[in-house]
């Protein structure tokens, strides 16, 4: 039933084009695109718009059977909050950009997929699939509880990211390259890269706001 609910309402809300799914992003993937799927319809944009709706499906039947603190119950108790998990997560990743280095592409079968540029490697999950089942799980903790409680709730995992994002931050260092250039070093992690942390910590950031 609510594999069922969700997809009625992902069929609502396919056609439409969100910001995410704005026109540089289009241009982006159609640039990267060099084969089609024959008799293929739909334009980069759908495509686009219908993987993130693959991540918020994907997050809210995550959520519905990871455990006895957010599963369905037998009698469907969940089923009522499928519209309104769907939109919760719908506005989260609307808007919100994709991580450094990762950005979209299209496969030679016309499926779009999330490539990370500094390996080559693609998949088929966004990027920020584990955020979104993070909230889906804060959206159905906020829920259950009283309503004298759920501010707390909020106010609590709002200083929690707040803090969480600027530790990441802080892990960054700028390192000027022989060349001249300056790249950026992760100390717990020793990745570097050439782009700034700004674009690899904050969607994930936002997206949670």
């Amino acid at each position: 039933a609510l594999v069922q609910e969700l997809g009625d309402l992902r069929s609502d809300v396919l056609p439409c084009k969100r910001s995410v799914m704005g026109s540089a992003a289009a241009h982006e993937v159609t640039e990267h695109t060099t084969v089609e799927a024959e008799g293929d319809s739909m334009t980069a944009a759908d495509k686009m718009w219908a993987a993130a709706l693959d991540a918020v499906e994907a997050a809210i039947v995550a959520t519905a059977s990871c455990g006895d603190s957010c599963s369905s119950t037998s009698s469907g108790a969940d089923e009522p909050m499928a519209e309104v998990l769907w939109n919760f997560c719908e506005d989260a990743i609307d808007g919100v950009p994709l991580p450094k280095p990762w950005s979209w592409q299209q496969d030679a079968l016309g499926r779009v997929c999330f490539q990370d540029d500094s390996t080559g490697v693609s998949q088929l999950d966004h990027p920020l699939s584990t955020v979104l089942v993070e909230l889906c799980a804060l959206c159905r903790a906020y829920f259950r509880l009283p309503l004298h409680l759920r501010s707390d709730l909020l106010t609590a995992a709002r200083r929690h990211w707040e803090s969480e994002s600027k530790r990441e931050y802080s892990m960054w260092h700028a390192v000027e390259h022989e060349s001249g250039s300056t790249y950026y070093y992760h100390e717990e992690s020793g990745q570097s890269t050439w782009h700034h942390p700004r674009g690899i910590v904050l969607p994930q950031y936002y997206m949670r706001l």
